[in-house]
């Protein structure tokens, strides 16, 4: 049974935003979290990420965790440097793209 705040049972009442699963004892219900599972984990890259956690002193998913959170945050774009290779690209280009200089350029900004 879910109980929903402002619910009051005998002595205790349940606080606003809390939801109480009744079983033999009342406990806050627990989240629904997602799992991901990663195949073909190199196994350099696992001893990388385990030495990591040691150094941290955490577990190896709460480290791997603290990587993904760190990588998901939004990162500010500052317009004015983006502007400015906008620009600079323009002039590269002499103000035109063809598919190939597209191209190009596109493949030298992964080298």
């Amino acid at each position: 049974m879910t109980l929903l705040a402002g619910t009051r049972l005998g002595p205790y009442e349940i606080r606003r935003d809390e939801w109480l699963r009744y079983d033999s004892i009342m406990e806050p219900e627990e989240v629904a979290m997602a799992t991901v599972t990663i195949k073909e984990l190199p196994e350099k890259l696992h001893r990388r990420l385990k030495a990591r956690a040691l150094q941290h002193r955490r577990s190896l998913n709460s480290e791997i965790l603290a990587l993904l959170e760190a990588a998901a945050v939004p990162q500010r774009t500052d317009p004015d440097a983006l502007l400015a290779r906008a620009a600079a690209l323009r002039s590269r280009v002499g103000g035109s793209l063809t598919d190939a200089d597209f191209s190009a350029l596109r493949s030298a900004g992964r080298r």
